[in-house]
């Protein structure tokens, strides 16, 4: 798990923790994962933020995680963070294409740094085990025919306070300008990440391709394998998880997808020749 934040938690100031999320597709017939959206699911915004706003079960009778919040092996902490946070409601937020949870918070006071790494640490423990884990068994429809499922928890969770998160877009865009005004684009003709992959040459031949860099391929779920990847080490040095690898070789032309891909081109132009 990994907290961007600025000295001083700022909380106060902005109070909302922003979180990285995964959403799929889901069938609305047999509940099956049919894709992993990632960066695509900011179109689900509304629909997801009005589920979560209703949502409730005997278990968990509101959405204020505050009501949930437990440090059984630090009492002390758990007090401290209580008198400072009246409540925690989970909603989301799209920003371009891409979705984010945002935990919108009601403070009497600023966390401390330390309080701010134990209170994001026990919310990720509730997305993974406790309200996070029960919202996503639910099935979300989208009013267009599909229906979607939110993963708060997922192996490469980022929270981010608000100003954090403006930086961290602040920043995105300036390196964007920049290397327009240079007449180039990053990554022109690259892939960024393996979900690119899986994309753009589809299932069996993502997870075929997967196999050679990593043994958790898991063939019933793409969403698996690529949090999988993304979470373990490929090397014994840890330089690179088997995601950055396999991106790495196909942008360098050496995994078996870029020789299929190569033949494919290679045979449609000779029948148009």
């Amino acid at each position: 798990m990994k907290i961007y934040y600025t000295p001083k938690a700022g909380l106060f100031i902005d109070p909302r923790l922003y979180s990285t999320v995964r959403v799929s597709l889901v069938d609305i017939d047999t509940k099956e994962v049919l894709e992993s959206l990632y960066d695509e699911a900011g179109e689900y915004e509304k629909c997801i933020a009005s589920k979560m706003a209703e949502f409730q079960t005997d278990l968990y009778p509101t959405n204020n995680l505050m009501d949930y919040f437990k440090l059984p092996d630090n009492a002390a902490a758990e007090n401290r963070i209580m008198q400072k946070i009246r409540s925690a409601c989970p909603t989301v937020c799209a920003v371009g294409k891409t979705l984010y949870a945002v935990l919108e918070l009601e403070l009497t006071g600023d966390l401390t740094d330390e309080e701010l790494h134990i209170f994001a640490d026990q919310i990720r423990s509730q997305y993974e085990y406790g309200w996070g884990a029960e919202f996503e068994l639910q099935n979300i429809l989208t009013g267009t025919g599909e229906a979607v499922c939110l993963r708060l928890f997922h192996n490469n969770i980022e929270f981010y306070t608000a100003s954090a998160f403006k930086d961290l877009f602040s920043n995105k865009q300036s390196l964007s300008k920049t290397n327009l005004s240079k007449g180039r684009n990053l990554m022109h003709g690259k892939m960024k990440s393996i979900h690119g992959i899986y994309k753009k040459h589809g299932r069996e031949q993502f997870l075929e391709a997967a196999e050679i860099y990593s043994d958790a391929v898991n063939p019933f779920s793409i969403d698996k394998t690529i949090d999988a990847m993304e979470s373990r080490w490929y090397d014994e040095r840890h330089t690179m998880t088997e995601a950055e690898k396999m991106v790495a070789d196909y942008n360098n032309g050496l995994t078996m997808l870029n020789e299929q891909y190569a033949a494919c081109e290679n045979t449609e132009q000779t029948m148009s020749m």
